[in-house]
């Protein structure tokens, strides 16, 4: 019930603060050293990498890992619920064209289970004796 909720704030709190910090993040312009390279569909990569791994991943990925480490959730359980939370708060309070976005919905998951599998690995890990 603790990892339900949770997620359900996280996701609440990515899905309020993520098109804001995404606005900002979007406003990054692509380095002229980059442009070749990421010309046609590497820009998806800038988008991933750039845009919306700063304005969702980063909070997602912290929250999620603060709530598997502080509060001894589980950290599956939380991404899981966090990331459909936060896709549910897009697609109902901030209709736009990030909702059901591919380039978001990779970097929300990346960021996620990368976050949960970290504070999986990070509590595993025996003291030294």
């Amino acid at each position: 019930m603790k990892n339900t909720i949770a997620g359900i704030i996280i996701g609440l709190v990515a899905g309020y603060l993520g098109p804001l910090i995404t606005g900002y993040s979007s406003a990054i312009a692509i380095p002229e050293t980059f442009r070749a390279f990421l010309s046609g569909g590497g820009a998806v990569l800038w988008e991933v990498f750039v845009v919306h791994l700063l304005g969702y991943g980063l909070i997602v990925f912290t929250f999620v890992f603060l709530a598997s480490r502080l509060i001894k959730l589980h950290p599956w359980a939380t991404a899981a619920t966090a990331i459909i939370t936060c896709e549910a708060t897009l697609y109902f309070f901030h209709t736009s064209e990030y909702t059901l976005h591919v380039p978001h919905i990779v970097a929300l998951a990346f960021c996620a289970f990368l976050s949960a599998t970290l504070s999986r690995k990070s509590a595993n890990i025996s003291p030294a004796v």
